[in-house]
C-alpha cells in the first residue's frame, strides 16, 4: 500500500474477511502522517453498517490520528459539515458512506484527499451508477480498494474497479469491451493478460494461509 501511494497507482487489498484490512489501512494512514509527514485528509468510504467499526478501530489503534464521520441523517450531516475542521480538511480521516458521497458531491469533490479508500469496493463496480460518478469526481494522490472479492462475476466488473484506480490508463471503452468479451474469456492467454494487470497492485491473503499452526503435545 505504501509503495502504491508513492508510485501513484494505488492498490487493491483483497484479504479474506477477518484478516485485518481495516487495521492495515489505518496503519498505512498512520505511516503516511507520522513517518512521511504527508499532509491532508484521507477519505474512507464504507457501507453504513461499517462506519462505527472504522471509528472504533481508529480510536483504539491510531488515537494520534483525528477522525470524523460525515454520514447519517440530514441533521447529522449538516452538523458535521458545519465543523470547520471537517470543512477545511483539518481532520486526518473522514469516514463516510457511499450514499453520502453521492448526495453531497460538492463537499467531497472540492477537497484534495491524500487517499480515497473504498471499503467493500465492489459497491463501486457499476460505472453508470450515481455513486460511482460521484466517487470519480474525488481528487486524490492515490486510490485504494478493500474487498474480499475482487473478481465476482466477470472480468468486465473487475475492469470497472481497475478503471477507478487507473482512470487515465484504462479510460478507453474499447478496453472495457475487450476485457469483458466472450472471446477473451474463452482464451487462456487473454485471461492471463487481464490478471497480469492486477498482480503489481493486488495484495491478497486467504484465511487458511494465515491460520496459526497447531501442535500436539507429543510433537513438542
Amino acid at each position: 500500500m505504501i509503495q502504491g501511494f508513492f508510485d501513484r497507482c494505488g492498490g487493491i487489498l483483497a484479504d479474506d474477511m477477518g484478516l485485518g484490512k481495516t487495521l492495515m489501512t489505518l496503519c498505512f494512514l498512520s505511516y503516511l502522517k507520522v513517518k512521511e509527514r504527508v499532509p491532508g485528509p484521507a477519505l474512507v468510504v464504507v457501507p453504513l453498517s461499517c462506519a462505527g467499526n472504522w471509528l472504533r478501530e481508529a480510536r483504539k489503534f491510531v488515537p494520534h490520528l483525528s477522525i470524523a464521520k460525515v454520514c447519517g441523517n440530514s441533521k447529522e450531516k449538516s452538523l458535521s459539515l458545519d465543523d470547520n475542521e471537517i470543512w477545511f480538511g483539518m481532520k486526518d480521516i473522514i469516514v463516510t458512506t457511499y450514499e453520502t458521497v453521492a448526495n453531497i458531491e460538492n463537499y467531497f469533490g472540492r477537497m484534495f484527499w491524500k487517499a480515497v479508500i473504498l471499503d467493500e469496493a465492489h459497491r463501486a463496480k457499476n460505472s453508470a451508477s450515481r455513486i460511482r460518478e460521484a466517487l470519480e469526481e474525488t481528487q486524490s494522490a492515490c486510490r485504494v480498494l478493500l474487498t474480499g472479492t475482487p473478481l465476482q462475476n466477470s472480468l468486465k466488473e473487475l475492469h470497472a474497479l481497475l478503471k477507478f484506480l487507473w482512470p487515465d490508463v484504462l479510460a478507453k471503452q474499447s478496453e472495457a469491451t475487450e476485457l469483458g468479451s466472450p472471446d477473451l474469456l474463452s482464451h487462456a492467454t487473454g485471461s492471463f493478460r487481464s490478471f497480469s494487470l492486477i498482480f503489481p497492485l493486488l495484495q491478497q491473503h486467504a484465511t487458511e494461509a494465515v491460520k496459526p499452526t497447531k501442535f500436539r503435545a507429543a510433537d513438542v
